[in-house]
Formats: C-alpha cells, structure tokens, sequence
C-alpha cells in the first residue's frame, strides 16, 4: 500500500483537483493513506511520519517544491518515490506522464528507474532544474575542477545532471534584427546563452542571490552543488524505465 502526501490546497479548484486524484486512485485498486500537510503537521512530519509507519513508498502530489521537500527526507533510506505531479511540465516528462490519469497509471503498474540527484549542500534537493535570476544583470562565477566561469548572467539554470546554461539578455538586443527574422519566418541564433556541464560545482554570485525551485528560494548563493549517481528509485511509465542515467 502506498503513502500519499498531497500538496496543500490553496482553493476550491484545487480541492476538487486533489478530490479526482482520490476518486482515480480508488478506481485504479491503490487507494492508501492520503495525508496533507497543516499548520500542525509539516511535510517533513508527514514524511518522516510515513516511514516509520513501515512504508516503503511514499507519493508526492503536487509540484516541485512539495517534491523536493519529500525528497530531501527519502534519499539514503529504502524508499520508493512516486509521482502525481500538478502543473509541472517537466516532472511529468520525468516520469513519462503528461496527465493526472496517466501518472496515477504509472503508480498501479510500478515500473521503477533509478536516476541521478542533484544535491545542494548540506540537505536540499532537486528532480528537474533549480535557477539564480534577477530583473539586473549580475556576476557569477562558477567553480568546477574542469573549469571556472566568470560572467554576467541575468538567469543561471542548473539541471539535475548539472548542466547549467548562463543567459544575459543584455547582449545583442536588436528590436529590428528580431523583427526582421520574424518577418521572414527565420530563427534567431541563441548568442544569449551559454552551456557547461560538472558533477561539482561551486556558484558565487556578487550579492547573495535565491536558489529558487519552481517558486520557492531553496538556498542562497554561495551554493555547493554536487551529484548523487542512481540515489533514487522512482516509478515511471513503461515506456520511460530504465537502469541508469
């Protein structure tokens, strides 16, 4: 039987939302326990709750940031995490979901796969990507033993494989060079970003800036960021399973 943790409802759309996951569940044969958060119980509660009941896998319903608080308390233990995931494109990729129907699919067949994780010392984690922006561009420099990275940037994206691609809008912003490709149906070359790629990073920012996922500030620059390799077991579609990285 599955553990449930679903994401706190902030209004009455959501609610009925939260209420088809259940009813699906239901119908799939997989109903567990279904808990959410309050103000007198926290995620991490809920979590940790969860495991010392004995389950072995534990359902994250909601977006990222209701996932990474999860995850932060599964990793290192004999855990399953599964998905249903709400409004959060690349989750649903992850898994090989596009809808709510099908990811609840998934958790009924139980295909597993193990992935990477990219850890923000000393305890946060992420599935997807975590980003540094600001409206004003500002200086970062990015420490790997392969390589360091002085730039400007007004947006640095870290994916779970720590990839990372550097954007400064301020290069090269040309209203008639854009229209003109517009017009003309043709693309315009990305000179605004950058890519790189490490399994350690160090990023300073000037100023102290927010590690936001999805909405939320993480963490603050400076940041540690390293990979776990196959630290997680998830449940994915039949068609997305597979081994390693």
């Amino acid at each position: 039987m599955y553990y449930y943790i679903m994401e706190q409802p902030n209004s009455l759309s959501e609610r009925k939302r939260q209420q088809k996951i259940k009813d699906i569940l239901s119908d799939l044969g997989i109903a567990g326990e279904i808990v959410t958060p309050s103000p007198a119980r926290s995620v991490d509660e809920l979590t940790e709750i969860g495991i010392s009941k004995g389950y072995s896998t534990i359902v994250a319903i909601g977006d990222e940031r209701h996932t990474s608080k999860i995850l932060s308390n599964i990793l290192g233990k004999d855990i399953v995490l599964g998905l249903v995931p709400l409004d959060e494109p690349m989750l649903s990729d992850l898994i090989g979901a596009p809808t709510i129907e099908d990811a609840c699919q998934t958790l009924k067949y139980r295909k597993l796969r193990t992935l990477d994780i990219a850890k923000i010392e000393p305890k946060k984690y992420f599935l997807t990507k975590a980003t540094i922006s600001n409206a004003k561009i500002f200086k970062a420099k990015i420490k790997s033993p392969n390589f360091l990275i002085e730039t400007p940037a007004s947006q640095i994206c870290i994916f779970r494989d720590l990839e990372i691609i550097i954007s400064d809008q301020s290069r090269g912003k040309n209203f008639f060079k854009k229209f003109f490709l517009w017009l003309f149906g043709k693309k315009e070359k990305d000179i605004y970003s950058s890519r790189f790629k490490g399994k350690k990073l160090l990023i300073e920012t000037t100023q102290s800036m927010p590690v936001k996922v999805g909405n939320e500030a993480i963490a603050k620059t400076p940041i540690s960021i390293r990979l776990l390799p196959e630290a997680l077991k998830i449940i994915v579609s039949r068609a997305n399973i597979k081994t390693k990285e």
